[in-house]
């Protein structure tokens, strides 16, 4: 061999020796419409490195979803495998051909019957995230045997289980779940910047044909039982009272059964004139940096996204006081808690209350810092992720604990 050609192979085998090998990681998800879990995962996507992190998706619908193009635009690949008979051998199918590292796993329970395909087929990392504190299903007994198997399988093949916060965990594992080392908290994480922009208060007033200068309370999140909008609705009714002016607007998925029972409340009940029912939006923090105040009254969350993107954009925000939201409340000072068992009068009250302190709050720094150095920015959240899927590749040994279901 020459002299060159010995030079070059040496160059070669010490440049190989340099290259990082990519984590491979694949979520698992119902699919990508717009929602709480996916708007999280659309932030850590655009955040992820992509010489460092390999993302790819399969979901089980009949389609990606709508945030599909997003997705893809930040360096996503799908897969796509309808769940039918031949689900699980065309998912282990996928993991062979692929090499996952990481089978992440995003949907509750379910994540069991997931994770023991990926066992099967011997990816190194199996995680279930849970992303609330319950399924939203009917508590049969049918639907109680199937928790119990899956929850068991969670429990059986999952190298790590993670949650959005304490209190998911809490609900979903108990309260000895500490005592489990693959069990950890990672909070949801918020991307801040593009909730630093200027206010458009003219500019989404005039979209809305609004008076600039009446109180403009906001709700984001898509209309199903958890989100309650029955009590925000009869919040508003009460604030509508003391302030005619007032402005409610309806930020997310409306066309069910039950946004059409709320179009009808709020006829019945004469405010259906202050009521802007938005539907999906893509400008969600534009319309938070508008609005004076968030009333937020939800039955259950995991740990709710509009809440921390409500605090990114320096808007205080009025919500029920259950634990996951409390757990927010304790470090983001911006969020006030009130029981779901108060009247609406004294909801109605404090919103008000708050709407008036909105301007004082926005003009001072005290809400950009505390939410900066929370655990609830994106990069705290990606930091996090980093250490859980780099395992795989880091060869990092696994001493799984034998603990009963």
């Amino acid at each position: 061999m020459s002299i060159v050609s010995r030079k070059r192979s040496i160059e070669i085998s010490l440049r190989s020796r340099n290259t990082v090998r990519k984590t491979r990681v694949l979520h698992v998800i119902n699919n990508l419409d717009v929602g709480g879990a996916e708007k999280r995962l659309l932030d850590i996507t655009r955040q992820v490195d992509p010489n460092r992190i390999e993302l790819h998706f399969c979901t089980f619908s009949e389609r990606v979803g709508e945030l599909c193009d997003e997705f893809r635009a930040a360096g996503a690949q799908f897969h796509l495998i309808p769940m039918g008979l031949r689900f699980s051998h065309q998912f282990k199918q996928l993991l062979r051909q692929h090499q996952f590292d990481v089978v992440h796993a995003h949907m509750h329970f379910a994540a069991g019957y997931v994770l023991r395909l990926a066992a099967q087929t011997g990816t190194a990392v199996r995680i279930a995230h849970f992303r609330n504190c319950q399924d939203g299903r009917k508590n049969s007994l049918q639907r109680r045997v199937r928790r119990y198997l899956l929850r068991h399988w969670v429990d059986k093949h999952a190298t790590d289980v993670l949650a959005c916060g304490r209190s998911a965990m809490r609900s979903n594992w108990g309260p000895h779940w500490e005592e489990d080392s693959r069990f950890r908290v990672v909070h949801n994480g918020i991307d801040s910047s593009p909730f630093s922009s200027p206010r458009d208060r003219e500019g989404v007033s005039q979209e809305f044909k609004l008076h600039p200068e009446s109180p403009l309370y906001i709700h984001v999140g898509n209309i199903r039982q958890q989100k309650n909008h029955a009590k925000l609705l009869s919040v508003f009714a009460r604030i509508v009272e003391n302030t005619p002016a007032a402005n409610l607007l309806l930020v997310g998925r409306d066309d069910n059964e039950m946004g059409r029972d709320l179009k009808s409340f709020a006829v019945q009940h004469g405010i259906s004139k202050r009521i802007v029912f938005a539907g999906l939006r893509d400008d969600v923090p534009r319309l938070l940096r508008a609005a004076d105040a968030m009333i937020f009254p939800s039955l259950w969350e995991g740990l709710p996204g509009a809440v921390l993107e409500a605090c990114a954009a320096e808007l205080p925000v009025l919500a029920s006081d259950i634990p996951e939201i409390r757990e927010i409340a304790e470090r983001l000072p911006l969020v006030h808690c009130l029981p779901l068992s108060r009247e609406d009068r004294e909801w109605a009250q404090m919103a008000v209350s708050l709407c008036m302190q909105s301007g004082e709050i926005r003009n001072a720094t005290t809400a950009t810092r505390a939410f900066a150095a929370s655990p609830f920015h994106i990069h705290a959240c990606v930091t996090s992720l980093y250490e859980v899927w780099e395992q795989a590749v880091s060869g990092r040994e696994r001493n799984l604990p034998n603990k009963a279901a």
